[in-house]
């Protein structure tokens, strides 16, 4: 049981990917309603955030070791950063569903994104 703990994040990304293609190809809006709807976008949430945080951890533990460096990961401020960063895909993706998807409200999601990574930054 504590190693399903230490590794579920990196079994995450398979997983929700697998359900989302499986809901994508077995259903239709008009089957699942509202609440299958919202599904979607929470799986797709799910996949982005934790195919982000495993990249990201991923890539920072082989960069501190190639450069040498012994210094501790603070995978709490990764993971917020990249909670925060996955919802930049699926506000892109609620736009365009409903055919509001234009420059400037790219440019609006980018910069709420960015505004909410800098406050996590000077706060953690």
């Amino acid at each position: 049981m504590q190693r399903f703990k230490r590794y579920w994040i990196y079994f995450l990304p398979f997983f929700s990917l697998a359900m989302l293609i499986t809901m994508l190809n077995l259903t239709s809006p008009l089957e699942v309603g509202p609440a299958g709807t919202l599904l979607i976008f929470v799986l797709m949430y799910l996949f982005f955030a934790s195919m982000l945080y495993t990249i990201t951890l991923s890539l920072t533990l082989f960069s501190l070791h190639l450069i040498g460096l012994k210094r501790d990961v603070k995978k709490q401020k990764l993971y917020y950063l990249t909670s925060i960063t996955a919802l930049g895909p699926v506000f892109l993706l609620a736009l365009n569903s409903i055919g509001q998807l234009d420059l400037k409200d790219f440019v609006l999601v980018f910069l709420l994104i960015s505004i909410a990574c800098f406050y996590v930054t000077r706060r953690f």
